[in-house]
């Protein structure tokens, strides 16, 4: 009993332990940083106080999410730069099914467009109060941008990327996230000013993959200006396969206690 207890424990902190770099962006992040420099103020120094290589959340945290308080969030799209922005969606994707998405904006949605999102208990998914009939089968759900379509009767092979890294074809991370820290002054497009909470999170996506040793060929600038929304209400999950293991761990433990009871 005592051994089953100590290997859970054990696998449990190896899992939820995993490390995770920051990417390091090109030109220290002049690109980037800029976009945030452009709608964020921190009223302490006259400039954000965002860094957006020292305050990147790491690729484990921001993987998955949940919507909380009412049962909605709205995501804002902040700015798009991308060569493909006619054929770029963004949208989510079903924890326990990658392959079941929503969309959430198309290639047609500008700076400044905002949508609701809200996910019943039925786990049906909404989209501004309206029904989808597109069911979750989790709560849980991760974000994606799809830069397949070019808009110009074209498309890019294996251009659908997700924020669990481990869901991208070319292995290589394409969103970044950065969470309010309550201190700067946010002017989304369309929208009064006010405080970034640390309820909305930043999303940086890359729509290229970079140069690897297996592809070569690939160009990407690695900027991640590409396409930046920002969300709200949904916290990030940190490692949900440790929770699900340690959660379907504990639920066994139980049940072997249980059962040992009644033999008793």
């Amino acid at each position: 009993m005592k051994r089953f207890i100590i290997v859970l424990f054990t696998v449990t902190v190896i899992l939820s332990s995993q490390a995770f770099g920051s990417i390091v962006l090109p030109n220290g992040g002049a690109a980037l940083q800029g976009v945030f420099d452009g709608i964020t103020l921190a009223p302490s120094s006259g400039s954000s106080s965002l860094n957006v290589n020292t305050d990147q959340m790491s690729d484990a945290a921001d993987s998955f999410w949940l919507v909380t308080g009412s049962s909605s969030t709205v995501s804002t799209i902040v700015m798009e730069l991308s060569g493909f922005a006619s054929g770029n969606r963004f949208g989510i994707f079903d924890f326990s099914n990658s392959g079941n998405r929503q969309e959430l904006f198309a290639g047609s949605n500008v700076a400044g467009d905002s949508v609701t999102l809200s996910i019943k208990a039925s786990g049906e998914v909404f989209i501004n109060s309206v029904g989808t009939g597109n069911f979750f089968g989790s709560p849980a759900f991760g974000y994606y941008l799809d830069s397949s379509g070019l808009g110009n009767g074209t498309t890019q092979v294996g251009a659908l990327f997700f924020s669990d890294t481990s869901l991208n074809a070319d292995g290589q991370d394409h969103m970044i996230a950065y969470q309010g820290q309550n201190i700067d002054t946010i002017v989304l497009p369309g929208n009064s000013p006010s405080l970034w909470t640390d309820n909305q999170f930043a999303l940086a996506f890359e729509d290229l993959s970079s140069p690897t040793a297996a592809n070569p060929s690939a160009v990407s600038d690695g900027d991640f200006t590409d396409f930046v929304v920002m969300v709200e209400s949904v916290p990030p999950i940190p490692e949900p396969t440790s929770l699900i293991l340690c959660w379907a761990g504990l639920i066994g433990l139980v049940g072997f206690v249980g059962r040992r009871r009644n033999r008793a």
